[in-house]
């Protein structure tokens, strides 16, 4: 994900050493600390598009999905986001402290989804229906049964989904660690995923 962070900075960079023409503030103008929290969310769904290769139109609806999450989040559109943009990378010292604040919250995110790595017996495990339930969210599914994936894959990508969307954890009142050490013990490897999958599939098919 750092990666990702890196080349959207440099883009800032280089568009902050141009000779930008100033922008009229906005009307609905997005303060700065509202700014980092949509700078984060847009670097974790650009991670997740990044590693998600999928066929290209299930890529284009988990686009419209994650970034719709994304604009219901912070009570936003399109357009607002656009203008903002646009108005702050004309503000050097405002740019550069959101993106420096951005960047701080990206990587202590990054290193606390690390130790989910490590198991946690204290943690009591969610039921495995409701496991299943989660991996059966849209958005998540295809790439859990795309067989063009790799493990590794498949599970970084569903801790970075449910990572980005914890309110889906919020509302069965799950916590994200709890999240991730339940999917570390139900889908910990190739053959338990697999096993958790065709279990998807059979409670499907009773449906």
């Amino acid at each position: 994900m750092i990666y990702r962070i890196g080349i959207i900075l440099l883009v800032l960079i280089y568009s902050c050493g141009q000779e930008l023409k100033e922008q009229p503030l906005p009307q609905d103008l997005i303060t700065p600390e509202k700014m980092t929290e949509i700078i984060i969310d847009i670097n974790l769904v650009e991670a997740q598009l990044t590693e998600v290769q999928l066929l290209q139109s299930i890529i284009k609806d988990s686009v419209r999905s994650y970034y719709s999450i994304l604009f219901g989040k912070h009570q936003i559109s399109k357009i607002q986001l656009e203008e903002n943009f646009d108005y702050y990378v004309t503000q050097a010292t405002l740019i550069d402290s959101i993106y420096a604040n951005a960047l701080a919250k990206l990587t202590s995110m990054e290193q606390e989804m690390d130790t989910v790595m490590i198991l946690d017996d204290v943690i009591t495990h969610i039921p495995i229906e409701q496991m299943q339930d989660l991996l059966s969210d849209t958005s998540i599914k295809a790439l859990l049964f795309n067989t063009s994936l790799s493990f590794p894959v498949k599970h970084d990508s569903v801790l970075r989904y449910f990572k980005t969307n914890r309110f889906l954890l919020d509302s069965l009142a799950v916590s994200y660690r709890q999240f991730g050490v339940s999917l570390n013990f139900y889908a910990g490897n190739e053959k338990k995923l697999e096993k958790v999958l065709n279990n998807m599939v059979s409670k499907e098919n009773l449906q």
